[in-house]
């Protein structure tokens, strides 16, 4: 496997991992919001919600690095594209 195939296979289990711990924290902070009765508006504002306010920033960020290892992955796939596109000419070059 290439360096680039097995960098894409890395930040895509990165990527599955944050949006696992995702899933666990809003199944934990839903929970509480129903228990609670509380809008989402204000359950959801960490400033407001001081007992939830490092689950709920927690989910945001990982919100965020999904994000991010989504273009990384977007870039790496650019690249390999690129790649099979540049040895198809080489290979059309030489027959």
């Amino acid at each position: 496997m290439s360096d680039r195939k097995l960098h894409l296979v890395e930040t895509m289990q990165v990527y599955f991992a944050f949006k696992g711990e995702m899933r666990r924290l809003k199944d934990v902070l839903e929970q509480e919001r129903r228990a609670s009765d509380e809008t989402i508006a204000n359950f959801y504002d960490a400033r407001k919600n001081a007992p939830f306010a490092f689950e709920i920033t927690r989910f945001t960020e990982c919100r965020r690095q999904m994000d991010c290892l989504l273009i990384e992955a977007e870039k790496i796939v650019e690249g390999l594209n690129i790649a099979s596109e540049d040895l198809e000419n080489t290979k059309s070059e030489t027959t």
